[in-house]
């Protein structure tokens, strides 16, 4: 009695242990996939706000900044006397002043003019502040003006830091003038950011850059973060918070909290990426810290703090303690089963086995039923579902680890999967690999022993690999090999579905073509080669700006397809902005020449397409309309 009792507390130690490591474990990295998939929400978020305040700067500058009389009255800044540029500035302040006011009420920062020797010649949110020179202080200035290409980016200032959007400015006889920026407050991304309760969001500067540049009489803007004091943040960051922020005192407290927290501060002082897991106020916190990256020297120059009540998190160390004490009262009970269990085993081994040595010969998966019930299975079989004896399986219907390969569908029991072999004689499926959680593909058939007591046997034979070959072949097949991306004989059935569709349900579909200009002079000149990566380079460009739904293929050696559920506005607008984007990366990209594409597009839903046929011949019209009229344009 003393003996088994030791054992049963062995038992209980032994589970109750492995389980305390493997739950422990699994916590861990949950918490770990959960704070990485915050922290890439983060950087989604990052990039929407980015996207939407460069779209509006864009609007500014194409619709308000770069028009004909703005550009006449620049047009002899260079060279005017300080007497005329000062009734150049008075015009240009009264002629874009109520524009300017107006971009304020967006959380329109700055609007700023530059010569093209980097002079300061006109600050809307500061005109009286001119003339001083911004090189090796406003990098971005520099490069547009040495470029004559806009940049866009974080960059610290002699006001405000903050994302600039600077452009290059011709005059109306397309003589360079200098250059423009637009950027957007801190306030604006604040509030896109913390549209979620549950989110602060703090933008930080490195206190010894911001005085180092920032013009003396422009320091009462900051403040010392309350967190580090190595740091500085935007007064009207802490007006906005003060005003709108979701309970601001705890937020100051919590980060009065952190500012003991000495690891913190040493990596903040690094410029370090990192995140803290804080419980506070009986609230668990997720504070990350993203730097702030200049955008010429792309050194890091401040943070991103993040700051995410997670309720999430607290769900899961309360999760994590009730399993461990219903482990411990499972692994006391299955203790006492598991001696029972283990007397049973040597009885049932020496009754079966005899018969089972003839089963575990075989190398396929055996298993017996008599009377509904399995009566015994081989080793194999046992093997892959990792049971150790047949009493398992014995009474359990185990059909519902089958799945039809076909169909991927589960057969409802035992005997619709014997009707489904007994009508073809085999049948293949999928059954779940215990051992590596895998399914793997079975080739499975059966054999009676006597159908009037229901006793038969079940064979399978591991195909998987036969599968996967034919799975990867099918993929071959609508993949192109070089580019990895629709090839023309999967494009065009998915096309016909889509055409079908959109004429049934009167839907929006338009279609893109493209194709590289002159690309027999980078085969001829550079090599094939060569040739092969600029297609690799411009499909992965190309694949990583369009939406995943929308549909990408190569239609035949440079001529790529887009197809997208969208109206012909939508879609010139995509296709300008890839023809953007392949001419500057391009130029950006060592290893492949500079190239440009020719555009056509096409609205699919237009009385004048009947068919897809037509669609395409209208598309591909278009596409040599480019061509034909300089390349490196979109014709629609």
């Amino acid at each position: 009695m003393v003996k088994i009792k030791n054992k049963t507390l062995l038992f209980t130690f032994m589970i109750f242990s492995v389980v305390f490591v493997i739950e422990t474990y699994y916590t861990y990295t949950k918490i770990d996939i959960l704070t990485e998939h915050q922290l890439e929400h983060k950087h989604i978020l990052l990039k929407e706000v980015e996207y939407s305040v460069g779209n509006i700067s864009d609007f500014i500058y194409e619709n308000l900044l770069y028009k004909p009389n703005i550009r006449e009255i620049l047009k002899d800044i260079n060279t005017n006397t300080d007497e005329d540029n000062n009734i150049v500035r008075d015009r240009l302040l009264t002629t874009l002043i109520k524009d300017y006011n107006t971009f304020t009420k967006y959380n329109i920062q700055q609007l700023h003019f530059h010569k093209k020797n980097n002079e300061s010649f006109l600050r809307f949110h500061r005109p009286s502040k001119y003339g001083d020179n911004l090189t090796g202080i406003r990098k971005t200035v520099e490069y547009v003006n040495k470029n004559q290409k806009p940049i866009k980016g974080f960059e610290e200032g002699k006001i405000f830091s903050g994302y600039r959007f600077v452009y290059p400015f011709y005059d109306n006889d397309n003589n360079y003038i200098g250059s423009v920026e637009v950027s957007a407050s801190f306030v604006s991304y604040k509030k896109f950011l913390e549209k979620d309760d549950q989110l602060t969001v703090d933008f930080i500067v490195d206190k010894q850059i911001v005085e180092r540049k920032l013009f003396k009489s422009e320091k009462y803007n900051y403040a010392t973060y309350l967190l580090n004091d190595n740091f500085y943040i935007r007064n009207i960051q802490l007006t906005y918070d003060d005003k709108f922020g979701n309970n601001n005192k705890h937020k100051q407290e919590f980060l009065s909290y952190l500012s003991r927290k000495e690891s913190i501060v040493k990596k903040m002082n690094a410029k370090k990426s990192f995140y803290s897991i804080d419980f506070f106020s009986r609230h668990p916190h997720i504070t990350f810290f993203v730097p702030l990256k200049n955008a010429i020297s792309n050194k890091k120059v401040g943070y991103i703090v993040f700051i995410e009540h997670n309720a999430e998190l607290l769900s899961l160390f309360y999760t994590y303690i009730i399993q461990l004490i219903m482990m411990l009262i499972v692994s006391i009970v299955i203790s006492f089963i598991l001696n029972k269990q283990i007397r049973l085993k040597k009885k049932t081994e020496e009754l079966s086995s005899k018969y089972k040595v003839i089963l575990d010969l075989s190398h396929s998966m055996i298993v017996v039923y008599e009377n509904n019930e399995i009566h015994n299975a081989n080793h194999t079989f046992l093997q892959f579902f990792d049971i150790d004896y047949i009493e398992q399986l014995k009474h359990k219907d185990i059909s519902k680890y089958f799945v039809d390969t076909n169909k991927y569908t589960h057969p409802n029991s035992m005997s619709e999967l014997k009707e489904k072999l007994r009508e073809k004689n085999s049948h293949s499926i999928f059954m779940m690999n215990f051992d590596r959680y895998e399914l793997e593909a079975f080739d499975s058939s059966i054999h009676y022993i006597d159908e009037e007591k229901d006793s038969f046997i079940l064979e399978f034979n591991n195909i998987t690999e036969l599968f996967t070959e034919n799975k990867e072949l099918e993929l071959r097949a609508n993949y192109d090999k070089l580019t990895n991306i629709h090839n023309r004989h999967s494009f065009e059935s998915i096309f016909l579905d889509k055409f079908k569709k959109m004429k049934q349900y009167d839907l929006d579909l338009s279609l893109i073509m493209f194709d590289i200009d002159h690309f027999k002079i980078i085969n001829d000149e550079h090599g094939h080669n060569i040739g092969d990566e600029a297609l690799k380079f411009l499909s992965k460009l190309v694949k990583d700006n369009i939406r995943d739904t929308d549909i990408f293929c190569r239609w035949g050696g440079e001529e790529f397809m887009i197809l997208v559920d969208m109206d012909l506005k939508t879609a010139i607008k995509i296709g300008e902005n890839l023809r953007k984007k392949i001419y500057e990366a391009t130029n950006e990209e060592l290893q492949i020449p500079q190239f440009s594409c020719s555009f056509g597009v096409v609205y699919l839903n237009d009385k004048s397409i009947l068919t897809l046929t037509d669609g395409i011949e209208k598309v591909d019209t278009l596409l040599y309309q480019s061509k034909g009229t300089g390349r490196n344009k979109l014709s629609y």
